[in-house]
């Protein structure tokens, strides 16, 4: 939506849930629990409070010792109670003490709802009504207004109909027709009400919307029942009252009230406007034009024509007013920090030009319209954009906690397992705690530990030096008579994706150091040495069908492109031939077995990838329609360290350094190569930066390198020769955390990147991640939220922090386990729900 929205919980709709269509009566204690458990959830869901309607069904019926019941469940959330009171004519003060005891009972605050005077027998008291609602501020009581600037309602025209007869609903009211004893009575009772309040007949009531007759719209019921019933008479015009609801019921506007009233109403400090009006779609019925212009009519009738009120007192009324009223946090001031909500307005030609017999107009005067930042009406028109938001209250502790262990405990998360806790930064306490010791499995979380760990190791100006090596010196003529050997360390940063540089780019620093080495022919092979980091391919607990996906890539000391090549597909000429696939990085050493096909036009969209265990083929299965998009999918290469030999032997040659031998790799548990000529080296980037680079995409390969990498380099002459580098470093990863103060068998990791389902952890705070790009648009956690995510089959994360609508820093870690979502919904969007939550709290602790 453009506009921002916060909503109140409705007590008719409570009561209509919980009482079962039997209204005219108190509930019972089983049915008010109901009810108080239904605000409750609402409040928790992000209400801002509790409203009444007093004047409508079913609410009517209600007695005031059940609203004090249901405002109490409004109260620990920090909400308030708004009120449509009972009466709005003579009986006010009756109304008024209704909304002050509710207040004062369940010590909450309270707002009148659009306060007026109805009734020529109440006009001329709006300095009284005002002085007793002062009374009762002096009396300590909260209690603020609102008002729309007109002198006309809007309602259904059922409200000219006693209560009960529609309690029963439309049935029931039919029956009531029906029956000329029932009927005579409703209708003399209806004669006497309208006398009673001073009128002689219906002349004030206008039909805004009636669907069953809409010849009727824009006629008072006196003109609509002499088009009717031929006739002006009281009991014509009741009966056309009658017939309205008979059919459907209609929407009126009732012109009820007299100017001077409204504009002391107007005047006083405490009162805000509200138009009083949902959305409107143009040019249907005739509805009331505060729709289009209430705020407008302020700004330019009462404002610049009127002068009732300095501009900046009315403009105080429609924003921070309001934003006070309701604690909605950084908003209703045009303040640095503050969301952009913005209403850009010529005071000399702003205006509502809508009227009661043609409202459907916009508002003149106002070019811009800015929503949480975003332009939504630029120089008078819609600019398409829906920035708006929930403006959802949260703001007590009590009410955050409340709202966090609702939405955990939800029935969709019946067969899952959550673990959550959320801490203050700048308190150092703990605001939230579910399950915050249980072990789960942290998915690609396990990056934030590993990531910590270097950097608390190693530094972050630490470099992975990459040896170059030779079996024998170069001559002077510069020539290798050996083989040239790359002594991989784990290095991540040979990718070309990196930057989306050149492929060949990555050799560059390799053909820099051999020219600095006066290399320019080599008569041996090029060997790319993997023996280094003593793993395995696949890191601990991996599962054999993530090798056919880029986040199963092969772990190797000797890395190219993050050990994975992207393929291109392509649907063929004609249906029935096998798809076109390009493999984009060369020398991958994969052959392809070809099994797609090109089905027909507009048919099904899918390929796979499979690679068998010790295989170099990759099978390709899947179809494309004709005519279709190409499709872009990745397959890991098998010995990407030979890969690499090869593609260096290439880019060598390129580069004019003659290669005679062959390109060939080593790894784990092979014996490392023989060379001790040293022949330069090759640098990574920073730890800091590499780090940054695989916690961005949430690259696996690239953690577990840098890892591993880390747990070779506690090796030691003492260390058993059978003991892995990943083992390695998984115990220094326990020391660091006991050091930490963590407790000890809190976690339980296998590798570094969080690809093995045998990680395990209790809830961890840290990290940022890019993979947040596409989530959380257009809420008050994008570009708030810094965060890690992580998602494996049946196991979702989100680790970092958040900064509130108050400005207080929050570090949460969120661990989602075997929730199985429906197909519509992605596990990872409970997590993003949370997240928001906490970006939206408005409390402080």
């Amino acid at each position: 939506v453009s506009p921002n929205v916060a909503t109140l919980i409705g007590h008719n709709t409570v009561r209509t849930a919980a009482m079962g269509g039997s209204f005219d009566r108190a509930p019972t204690p089983e049915e008010t629990a109901r009810m108080r458990t239904l605000v409750d959830r609402a409040m928790r869901d992000g209400a801002v409070g509790l409203s009444t309607g007093l004047i409508y069904l079913p609410g009517v019926f209600a007695k005031t010792d059940e609203i004090v019941e249901l405002a109490k469940a409004v109260t620990p959330y920090g909400g308030i109670y708004v009120s449509h009171m009972r009466h709005e004519d003579v009986q006010i003060y009756e109304a008024l003490d209704e909304v002050f005891r509710v207040a004062r009972e369940a010590h909450l605050r309270a707002e009148v709802s659009h306060i007026k005077l109805s009734g020529e027998r109440a006009w001329g008291q709006a300095d009284k009504v005002l002085a007793y609602i002062e009374a009762a501020r002096a009396g300590g009581l909260d209690i603020t207004q609102d008002q729309y600037a007109y002198t006309a309602s809007s309602t259904t025209m059922r409200q000219l109909i006693p209560d009960d007869a529609l309690a029963g609903g439309h049935e029931h009211f039919l029956a009531v027709l029906a029956d000329p004893v029932r009927k005579a009575d409703l209708v003399a009772r209806m004669k006497k009400h309208i006398l009673t309040r001073g009128r002689q007949d219906y002349a004030y009531a206008v039909v805004a919307s009636f669907r069953h007759d809409t010849s009727l719209n824009g006629l008072n019921i006196l003109e609509a029942a002499k088009k009717l019933k031929g006739s002006d008479s009281l009991d014509a015009q009741i009966e056309v009252i009658l017939d309205l609801e008979k059919n459907g019921s209609a929407q009126g506007v009732f012109h009820g009230m007299n100017e001077e009233d409204l504009r002391k109403f107007m005047r006083h400090p405490d009162t805000m406007f509200a138009s009083d009006s949902g959305l409107r779609e143009f040019g249907k019925d005739v509805p009331h034009p505060r729709g289009y212009g209430n705020n407008a009519r302020v700004l330019g009738r009462y404002v610049r024509e009127l002068k009732v009120l300095p501009l900046e007192e009315a403009v105080r009324k429609m924003t921070s007013l309001p934003a006070a009223t309701y604690r909605f946090a950084q908003r209703g001031e045009l303040r640095e920090g503050h969301w952009a909500d913005i209403t850009v307005f010529d005071p000399e030609k702003i205006g509502d030009p809508s009227t009661y017999a043609n409202p459907h107009h916009y508002a003149v005067g106002v070019p811009h319209v800015l929503v949480n930042g975003v332009p939504v009406i630029r120089d008078g028109e819609h600019t398409g954009a829906k920035p708006g938001m929930a403006c959802r209250f949260l703001g007590t502790p009590a009410g955050l906690q409340a709202k966090l262990d609702a939405f955990v405990n939800q029935p969709r998360f019946a067969g899952a397992v959550w673990s959550v806790q959320v801490a203050s930064l700048d308190s150092g306490k703990t605001l939230f705690a579910h399950e915050a010791g249980r072990r789960m499995s942290p998915a690609s979380n396990s990056k934030l530990y590993a990531g910590a760990l270097a950097l608390d190791r190693l530094g972050g100006d630490y470099r992975i030096i990459t040896p170059l090596r030779a079996t024998a010196q170069p001559d002077a003529a510069g020539v290798l008579a050996g083989d040239l050997i790359i002594g991989g360390r784990g290095d991540p940063s040979w990718n070309p994706r990196e930057g989306q540089r050149d492929f060949w780019s990555v050799f560059e620093p390799f053909v820099a150091a051999l020219r600095r080495a006066g290399v320019k022919r080599i008569t041996g092979d090029i060997v790319a040495d993997a023996t280094w980091l003593q793993v395995p391919p696949q890191g601990a607990s991996w599962t054999a069908d993530d090798m056919d996906f880029e986040y199963g890539a092969e772990v190797s000391a000797v890395s190219l492109a993050d050990n994975y090549v992207d393929l291109r597909f392509q649907p063929a000429a004609a249906a029935g031939q096998p798809c076109l696939v390009e493999v984009l990085q060369p020398l991958s050493g994969l052959v392809l077995d070809n099994r797609t096909t090109t089905g027909p036009a507009g048919g099904v969209r899918e390929v796979r990838v499979q690679r068998l265990p010790g295989e170099d083929t990759v099978h390709l299965f899947g179809t494309l329609p004709l005519g279709g998009k190409e499709e872009l999918t990745e397959a890991p290469v098998p010995h990407p360290a030979a890969w690499f030999a090869r593609a260096l032997q290439e880019a060598l040659r390129q580069a004019g350094i003659a290669v005679e031998g062959r390109a060939r790799s080593l790894r784990w548990p092979d014996a490392p190569a023989a060379g001790t000529v040293p022949l330069g080296e090759v640098a990574s980037p920073s730890l800091r930066e590499l780090v940054a680079r695989f916690m961005l995409p949430s690259q696996n390969l690239e953690t577990d390198l840098v890892f591993d990498h880390l747990g070779e380099l506690q090796r030691t002459a003492a260390t058993p020769a059978w003991l892995r580098s990943d083992e390695m470093a998984v115990t220094a990863l326990e020391e660091f955390i006991t050091r930490l103060g963590v407790p000890a068998g809190s976690i339980r990791f296998a590798e570094g990147s969080g690809l093995s389902r045998t990680n395990l952890t209790t809830a961890p705070t840290a990290g940022v991640d890019g993979t947040l790009k596409r989530r959380m648009h257009g809420t008050v956690a994008e570009h708030n939220v810094r965060a890690k995510t992580g998602s494996l089959r049946w196991a979702n994360s989100l680790s970092g922090y958040v900064t509130t609508a108050t400005g207080e820093h929050l570090a949460f870690s969120l661990m989602l386990n075997r929730h199985v979502a429906p197909p519509e919904q992605k596990a990872s969007e409970a997590l993003d729900e949370i997240a928001v939550a906490l970006a939206q709290y408005q409390g402080r602790d």
